[in-house]
């Protein structure tokens, strides 16, 4: 039983890093996947012996961190480039990286942009 436990385990950590969804849907996800139509008694047990996510999440936490960014500590430290600067579908997201008075960064697709110059009213937040 417990090398199942650990299979179920290590699925998660690979998705952990591998992806980019939230972890605590990859643990309720891989959790559900073993709950099918022929769900038997091997089936509950096994489910009944994977750790809860407050006793695991820090292990998959660990596992997605080390593929991000370091966060930056200075404005001079940002560097935004690669898979952070596009969608989930690859159109490009970073659409202005100035950093000559402070680093001001502009995230948008063409098409949020052909949507917001058709708007009659656009409101704006005051964190703007």
């Amino acid at each position: 039983m417990q090398l199942k436990v650990d299979d179920v385990l290590q699925r998660m950590k690979v998705r952990c890093t591998n992806e980019l969804t939230p972890i605590p849907t990859i643990y309720e996800e891989e959790l559900v996947k073993l709950r099918t139509d022929d769900c038997n008694d091997d089936t509950q047990e096994l489910v009944e012996n994977i750790p809860t996510f407050p006793s695991c999440k820090n292990i998959m936490y660990n596992k997605r961190k080390k593929n991000l960014p370091v966060l930056p500590k200075t404005v001079d430290q940002i560097n935004i480039d690669g898979i952070w600067t596009r969608t989930t579908k690859g159109d490009p997201f970073l659409l202005a990286d100035d950093n000559t008075e402070g680093c001001m960064l502009i995230f948008s697709t063409q098409k949020n942009l052909t949507h917001l110059s058709a708007a009659d009213i656009i409101y704006g937040d005051g964190t703007f």
